[in-house]
């Protein structure tokens, strides 16, 4: 293995310098004034020219690294693994345009700079915009940001993202004239929007419909397959019913006499109400003349 690595070396040497007997191998190209060996035109480089590469972990980076998702959190940051600084870091995005919480953007690491990062944000129409952010910085001992506002001195407050301007404004204009704080109050109030003057149908009043010639039908002859055949009552029970309706029978009649002489084989239920009605007539009696 060593000798065929220093047998590559040489060739390698050679074949950069142009030294290999009867071979030229001079670099050609197409708008070059002359041919010129590679040693040659790679002694034109100058110190001001040349970058150090970083370490290993940072070149790796460089070869496999891209952007990953991140959720913005509720404070408006997202955080990223840097290789510069080999730990996770912070960053504020409040400022970008078309952040709220929990919006999905892009982060990438940038290994140059003071581990800065590339932010991918896309808005409601599809398009998209870079940006770049500097980590937050934090208070070493204590853990606190070093922007963050020194208590009994001043205050801050997050600033409002897409979602609170567009609640902002779908406020003032269902409550025209009025302050955030009054608009507050009145909601609290359950006052009606819009000072009561909105009609959400309004537009379905003026409504030129196409006009369509009726087309009639025809009746659809079903067959009646199902017939509930209703059980009349029983003697007994028709005998019950009527002293519910009627109370006892007087003159030593018998309701059982009658019912068994009117309907030997029951009472159907939609002339009970007949039932009634003929034993409460007055009764005929029919004297015989010899």
């Amino acid at each position: 293995m060593d000798e065929l690595n220093d047998a590559a070396f040489a060739w390698y040497n050679a074949y950069n310098s142009d030294t290999i007997p009867h071979y030229d191998a001079r670099l050609k190209r197409l708008g070059m004034l002359q041919p010129l060996a590679r040693f040659s035109i790679w002694q034109t480089i100058r110190k001001e020219h040349l970058r150090i590469l970083p370490d290993e972990d940072v070149c790796r980076y460089l070869l496999s690294a891209a952007p990953v998702e991140r959720k913005v959190a509720p404070d408006l940051t997202v955080s990223i693994r840097h290789p510069m600084s080999k730990k996770r870091e912070h960053y504020d995005v409040a400022h970008l345009p078309n952040i709220y919480p929990k919006a999905i953007v892009l982060v990438q690491a940038l290994v140059y700079g003071d581990r800065e990062a590339l932010v991918n944000v896309v808005d409601r129409m599809g398009e998209e915009s870079t940006h770049v952010v500097i980590p937050i910085a934090f208070d070493a001992f204590s853990g606190f940001r070093l922007d963050a506002a020194v208590i009994g001195e001043e205050m801050k407050s997050q600033p409002d993202t897409i979602i609170d301007k567009a609640g902002k404004a779908a406020c003032a204009a269902a409550f025209p004239g009025m302050t955030q704080e009054e608009i507050k109050k009145a909601k609290d109030k359950n006052t009606v929007p819009f000072n009561g003057e909105i009609d959400a149908h309004s537009h379905l009043q003026n409504v030129n419909l196409p006009g369509y010639m009726r087309r009639p039908g025809s009746e659809m002859n079903v067959p009646d397959h199902v017939h509930v055949e209703a059980r009349p009552l029983s003697i007994t029970e028709a005998c019950k019913r009527l002293v519910t309706a009627l109370g006892a029978p007087a003159d030593g009649v018998s309701y059982y006499t009658l019912v068994s002489d009117w309907y030997p084989d029951g009472v159907p239920e939609d002339e009970f109400n007949a039932l009634v009605q003929r034993i409460q007539a007055p009764q005929t009696t029919l004297t015989i003349i010899k």
